[in-house]
């Protein structure tokens, strides 16, 4: 029998690069309108300017309305972001949606302190992209090793983001 050709190797991931300039992003917020309450956060361009970007790029389209937080760890995080929990037919495949690019992981001094917004991603630490946590204690495990890159800070609505839910629905989001 012939030999079969060996199968192609997987395509290297596009990344996202953002289309701003750092002082385009100074002093922006992002405003989470949740089932639950308002969330208001600062966002922190010069820890995480790929980062910043992309919140601002997928909240500008549109991309947070209807999603829901869909990874809840107990006194630690709650996660949401990704585009699959918009559908209730895709909603088991929560945890694997995305935009369809990554971002490699943007080294930064920030920790997880209690309150803090970052980057979600899948093993590889350049493999973040539409999906966040916010957290709802400490989490200094996170900072270790290749850690995870926190890209701002809640501002307001503190007591909103620490009863958030597995389910709970990002009604609107806005980044300006």
């Amino acid at each position: 029998a012939p030999a079969r050709p060996a199968p192609a190797p997987p395509p290297a991931p596009t990344y996202f690069t953002t289309p701003f300039s750092l002082e385009d992003m100074r002093g922006k917020q992002a405003v989470l309108e949740t089932s639950a309450g308002t969330i208001v956060m600062t966002l922190l361009p010069e820890a995480a300017p790929n980062q910043v970007g992309l919140f601002i790029t997928r909240a500008r389209e549109g991309a947070y309305n209807g999603t829901a937080f869909h990874r809840v760890i107990r006194y630690g995080i709650i996660q949401g972001g990704d585009p699959f929990t918009r559908n209730p037919a895709t909603n088991s495949l929560a945890g694997h949606g995305g935009p369809g690019y990554q971002i490699p992981r943007e080294h930064n001094k920030l920790t997880h302190q209690k309150l803090v917004i970052a980057a979600a991603r899948g093993g590889d630490p350049n493999s973040a992209g539409s999906q966040f946590y916010i957290t709802q204690d400490p989490v200094p495990f996170l900072d270790d090793g290749d850690g995870y890159t926190v890209f701002g800070k809640v501002i307001k609505g503190g007591d909103i983001a620490l009863k958030l839910r597995q389910d709970d629905v990002v009604q609107k989001a806005i980044a300006e």
